[in-house]
C-alpha cells in the first residue's frame, strides 16, 4: 500500500518542499567574483580563449540539461561571460520549456547586460512558469534597480505568493 502511495505522489511536492529554502538562498546572495573596482564582475571568465561556437554549444548543453547535471553546465557558461548571453536569450525564447531554463535564466542574471533584463521583465509580467527564477535574476542584474515589474508583482495580492516573494527578494538585493 506504501508503494502505491508513493507511485501516484504530484512530481511537484519536493519542488514546493525546497522553494522556500532556494528563495531564501536567492535573497542571502551568492557570493560573486570582484573585479579591480570593487564591484561584482559582469563579464565572467576568459572570453577570448573560447569561440563563439563552444559558447553557443555550452549555452545549448546548459539549457538542455537535467537538473542534476546543471552544476557541471553551468561554469562554461559563466565563464564564457557576457558572450553567452545573446545565445542564453535565444535558447529561453526558442524553448522556454527546456529542463535547464532555470538554470540559463539563473545564469543569466549572473553575466547578463540590458537584454537579459529585458527578458526577464517580460517573463515576470507574463507569470509565467519560469516568472520566479527571471524575477530572481532581475535582483542580480544591475540595471533593474527599482524595476516597476518587480513592483507590480508584489503588489498584486492575489499573484503566487512565491512569485512576490522572489520579486521583494529582489528589490530588496537593490535596496528598494
Amino acid at each position: 500500500m506504501q508503494m502505491q502511495r508513493r507511485a501516484h505522489r504530484n512530481p511537484l511536492s519536493n519542488f514546493w518542499r525546497w522553494l522556500p529554502l532556494g528563495l531564501v538562498a536567492a535573497c542571502a546572495g551568492v557570493d560573486t567574483p570582484q573585479d579591480p573596482s570593487g564591484g561584482p564582475s559582469r563579464a565572467g571568465g576568459n572570453t577570448t580563449a573560447a569561440s563563439s561556437e563552444q559558447i553557443e554549444r555550452a549555452c545549448h548543453e546548459l539549457h538542455t540539461a537535467p537538473p542534476h547535471q546543471w552544476r557541471q553546465r553551468i561554469p562554461a557558461v559563466h565563464d564564457a561571460g557576457s558572450s553567452a548571453e545573446p545565445f542564453l536569450i535565444r535558447e529561453l525564447q526558442d524553448n522556454p520549456a527546456a529542463p535547464g531554463a532555470q538554470a540559463s535564466l539563473a545564469t543569466l542574471g549572473r553575466i547578463g547586460g540590458e537584454d537579459s533584463v529585458e527578458l526577464c521583465r517580460q517573463l515576470v509580467i507574463e507569470r509565467g512558469p519560469l516568472a520566479i527564477e527571471a524575477a530572481l535574476a532581475l535582483g542580480d542584474l544591475p540595471s533593474s534597480e527599482d524595476d516597476p515589474a518587480l513592483r507590480q508583482c508584489v503588489a498584486d495580492r492575489h499573484g503566487d505568493a512565491s512569485l512576490r516573494t522572489a520579486a521583494a527578494c529582489s528589490l530588496a538585493r537593490h535596496g528598494s
